[in-house]
């Protein structure tokens, strides 16, 4: 049988299979389940998933930008600062099962699936099969990563641990193998589907690269090629960097106000770190205890404990792992530099995301041998995690519960907690907002003589009838917040479109009592880099194939 057993491991197809099982086993609590629990970041991802739904199959388009029926049919840009592609599978599954739940459910689970195999390739550029599948075991089930999927609801940061893995091989290759472009493309595809772990990507490289420089370790050649992945990154990534730019140059955002750390981060203690990664535990809302459980913690233990005697790899992966876990409370630093640009993170213990890429790498390091049996406690761990996740939800006083017969009434207008996306001119939005009592103030002005009443949408395209306060010229505000890129047109001509207040208002003359359509047509620069970004990746698609014919010729 142990020969059957050892025949078997040994076909190509053995721990991919393996991890797409462990993907799902531990996703198994929640995917038919008919309800999800509402958490921190959800209801935004809520209103973001069914908007990007709405825009693909009834509206045509997979990179929208605005979303037109977020913020109660004012349109928000969660699109152009919050790339949606990564969203296309949930479209699909929706399509395909109808109702929300489900779909959601699964389309988490397909993330599990997809990270445990990008982990699993990734390690098969440096390792034996066994160790990449142990790579892959103890990262896709890391308590922390769980935490993002199931207890924060944080969507992006979830999606962001699929590619982690291509960056830390992409560093690993720069360094030691004269290759470049996996670290390009793996902090484009991070950027794209979270800035922030970009971010964090991009800081914690800078502060080894600098390690790395003070001990001489650092070549120019190697520096040489972190540019190269630097420059294909801003390329692959560009279609999503520079209409940013653009809307941030065009007009002040929430995101773009003064910051300060969040104090949920800076009042969490190492101690607090420490206690719940070794319990496996996190509460849900004001409980929540953000960890990376307790096998990064044994694993740093016997890794510091032995240091003398390891290798300098796993020296190495220790020292860096440790330091971000330390980083990871309110220990050192953060009190310091809480004003300053480092707030964009908004909690330290994001960088939990990375101590569980170096604590899956250095279990592979450390024990190979017995890396299989850790793989299963790993496994035991996660699956109990979750459990104990449903119960914290559940054993709330009154828990908010989303069903399909629900998941369309509960809070529709919602854009996130801080807002970030919404123009900073706009004071008095709020989820309960809807278009009369936000224009009431636009009204005040004595150029705006009155408003649109929307009356029809038709693949994204808003007809408004003309309600007038005041006679003669001047503008009609409508009920759509601006962004860079709309156009209207009234009487089949184009009506100049201004920004007021952080609304949308276009001008009229004395005699239009008629109607304005108005859709997002998006600007030069929006096109012009997705031509960029389109081209980029058709060259390295083609190179790819041009060196594979020329490797078999």
């Amino acid at each position: 049988m142990r020969a059957k057993l050892r025949d078997l491991a040994k076909h190509k197809y053995f721990y991919p299979v393996l991890l797409i099982l462990l993907g799902l086993v531990v996703s198994a609590p929640f995917i038919w389940q008919q309800q999800i629990y509402n958490q921190d970041d959800f209801l935004f991802h809520k209103a973001r998933l069914l908007a990007y739904y709405t825009a693909v199959v009834h509206e045509h388009t997979l990179v929208p930008r605005v979303l037109a029926t977020m913020a109660g049919g004012f349109g928000y840009a969660a699109d152009m600062f919050y790339n949606s592609l990564a969203l296309l599978p949930f479209v699909v599954l929706k399509a395909l099962l109808g109702g929300f739940v489900v779909p959601y459910n699964l389309y988490l689970a397909g993330i599990s699936v997809l990270t445990a195999l990008t982990a699993y390739w990734c390690g098969r550029r440096v390792f034996a099969p066994r160790q990449s599948f142990v790579f892959a075991a103890l990262y896709v089930t890391n308590t922390y990563r769980l935490i993002d999927m199931y207890v924060r609801g944080a969507l992006g940061e979830t999606i962001a641990f699929i590619f982690l893995p291509l960056i830390a091989l992409g560093v690993y290759e720069t360094v030691a193998q004269k290759k470049w472009r996996v670290l390009g493309i793996g902090m484009a595809l991070t950027f794209i589907v979270h800035p922030l772990s970009a971010f964090l990507a991009v800081i914690i490289l800078i502060c080894l690269d600098v390690w790395l420089l003070l001990r001489r370790k650092l070549t120019r050649a190697a520096f040489g090629r972190q540019v190269k992945s630097a420059v294909l990154a801003i390329l692959l990534s560009l279609f999503v960097a520079l209409p940013m730019l653009e809307q941030a140059a065009s007009q002040r955002f929430y995101f773009m106000q003064p910051s300060s750390l969040w104090s949920n981060g800076l009042d969490y203690s190492f101690g607090q770190l420490l206690m719940n990664s070794l319990s496996n535990a996190s509460g849900v809302w004001g409980n929540l205890g953000p960890n990376a459980g307790p096998i990064a913690v044994i694993a740093l233990g016997i890794a510091f404990f032995t240091y003398k005697h390891q290798s300098g790899a796993v020296r190495t992966t220790a020292i860096i792992t440790g330091t971000l876990f330390v980083l990871s409370s309110n220990l050192l630093l953060w009190s310091v530099v809480k004003n300053s640009p480092l707030a964009t993170i908004q909690f330290e213990w994001r960088l939990l995301a990375f101590v569980a890429l170096g604590v899956a790498l250095l279990v592979a390091l450390v024990a190979p041998k017995h890396g299989r049996l850790v793989a299963v406690v790993a496994t035991l761990l996660a699956v109990t995690f979750n459990y104990s996740v449903q119960y914290a939800f559940s054993s709330q006083s009154n828990p908010l519960i989303v069903t399909d017969k629900n998941v369309a009434k509960l809070a529709p207008n919602a854009v996130g907690g801080g807002s970030e996306f919404l123009p900073a001119s706009i004071h008095d939005y709020s989820d309960a907002s809807d278009a009369v009592s936000l224009t009431e103030s636009a009204l005040k002005s004595k150029r705006v003589i009155g408003r649109g009443v929307a009356v029809k949408t038709k693949h994204g395209t808003v007809t408004y009838t003309l309600e007038r306060t005041r006679s003669g010229a001047g503008l009609v505000v409508l009920p759509k917040f601006y962004y860079k890129g709309y156009v209207a047109r009234s009487a089949g001509t184009n009506v100049k479109v201004q920004n007021d207040h952080g609304l949308v208002a276009v001008k009229v003359t004395a005699k239009q009592h008629h109607t304005v359509t108005l859709r997002y047509a998006g600007t030069f620069l929006q096109h012009a880099s997705e031509l960029i970004s389109g081209l980029t990746v058709l060259v390295l698609v083609a190179g790819r194939i041009w060196f594979r014919r020329q490797r078999h010729a």
